[in-house]
């Protein structure tokens, strides 16, 4: 009887546990960061890569020199009761151009449901 209690007690936490990562990824806090790019580039075009922590977001071929390019990306954080915020690193890293590889990045910190513009220039 001990074990069967002990088995349906952890049946009951996974199903809590299941039924609160849905709930959380649904309907978790967001916020969007508007990014744009701009090449310091003066003569030829570049291609660029966007990360967020890391992580690929965006990328375009054939920034033209001096022209600039944006995307808004819509970013889900999950703040707990102590947690309120979080410090976030945007990169842009460009190949190409007569300059050759640059790279651009700006520290955020991001609360929940807020906006945020970024702009980097490579």
């Amino acid at each position: 009887m001990k074990g069967k209690t002990i088995a349906i007690i952890l049946v009951i936490l996974v199903v809590v546990a299941a039924v609160g990562y849905f709930v959380a990824t649904k309907y978790g806090h967001h916020s969007d960061i508007s990014i744009e790019v701009y090449s310091t580039h003066l003569t030829e075009t570049v291609d660029f890569t966007v990360y967020i922590d890391g992580d690929q977001v965006y990328s375009y071929k054939g920034l033209q020199p001096g022209e600039g390019r944006g995307t808004t990306v819509p970013m889900k954080y999950y703040f707990s009761y102590f947690d309120k915020s979080r410090i976030i690193e945007v990169k842009a890293v460009s190949t190409g151009g007569g300059l050759g590889p640059q790279t651009d990045t700006e520290t955020i910190t991001v609360f929940p449901n807020e906006r945020y513009d970024v702009k980097l220039y490579i």
